[in-house]
């Protein structure tokens, strides 16, 4: 059986538990002193290495918006944004004036976006950094719209959701030995 010390991922395989640590190997098992190339993925120990994924607001429709806030409910998918509060890592693509809070007791992402021109959609409002050792589905994090206007004021109805998760810490390689 391989050292505890030792823990080895290649992503999409068969993960098997072994002492502390979960490792991959492909085609299952472990061959005594053999070498393996590993990919440090989802597997370390439970508290090391997690993935970070950005993940892409947009609006889905076509509208054009001077104002928009709305709220990103995470709650349903393992693990949370890159920060906290205020410093949350979230990058505006879109717009004048953006604010980001992540309310972390309530695993809800409140977003609030200003553009005096508009911002026209369907386009891509902002990028957030999300931590987890497992791959979440854009399906899991519901979007909440509170308030949205026109550049003039009026009532808009925009669609905003999650259009997209990649992973971006996923290739970096080593090669373990393992021993009995």
């Amino acid at each position: 059986m391989p050292s505890r010390a030792h823990a080895c991922c290649l992503p999409n395989l068969e993960c098997e538990h072994l002492g502390e640590q979960q490792c991959y190997r492909q085609g299952g098992g472990w061959e005594p002193g053999g070498s393996i190339e590993c990919s440090i993925d989802l597997c370390q120990d439970p508290d090391e290495h997690p993935i970070s994924y950005e993940i892409m607001l947009s609006v889905t429709n076509a509208e054009t918006l001077g104002a928009l806030q709305f709220d990103v409910d995470y709650g349903a998918v393992s693990g949370g944004f890159d920060g906290s509060g205020s410093t949350v890592s979230c990058t505006k693509l879109a717009g004048d004036f953006a604010a980001f809070n992540d309310h972390e007791a309530e695993e809800t992402l409140a977003v609030a976006m200003i553009s005096l021109s508009g911002i026209t959609g369907p386009i891509d409002l902002a990028i957030c950094t999300f931590v987890s050792r497992v791959p979440p589905d854009p399906g899991g994090f519901p979007v909440t719209i509170i308030d949205q206007s026109r550049p003039d004021l009026t009532p808009a109805a925009a669609s905003v959701a999650v259009t997209d998760v990649r992973a971006l810490n996923t290739t970096s390689t080593t090669t373990t030995t393992v021993s009995n």
